[in-house]
């Protein structure tokens, strides 16, 4: 899977938009050594261990939603996240991954 670069429009050349959505889109998920899935896996890694629950959650739904990863492959991430990061990253990153399957379920409690 190939990424385009972000619309120019929204980011003028120069920004940091522009820079962000060249490094972050277009530079690194087009690089071909690793695949998509064990490239989303490395990022929700690290945005697990440190602590930004925010983007991973955004970068988590995506690899749902595209199929990149499964509630499975989530969960022996966080197991392996609490083993080697410690119980409480581990917690959080199960926390949202819980969440995130539930709502594209529909078994929301809310």
């Amino acid at each position: 899977m190939s990424f385009p670069a972000p619309d120019s429009t929204l980011f003028p050349e120069g920004s940091f938009g522009d820079f962000a959505g060249l490094v972050g889109f277009e530079n690194l998920w087009n690089r071909g050594t690793l695949t998509t899935r064990e490239r989303r896996m490395i990022i929700l890694t690290v945005l697990a261990c440190f602590g930004r629950d925010d983007i991973t959650q955004m970068h988590m739904g995506s690899a749902i939603d595209l199929g990149d990863l499964n509630a499975e492959d989530l969960n022996e991430m966080a197991v392996t996240i609490g083993a080697y990061a410690g119980l409480p990253r581990g917690v959080a990153f199960n926390g949202l991954a819980q969440r995130l399957i539930a709502e594209r379920q529909g078994d929301t409690d809310e």
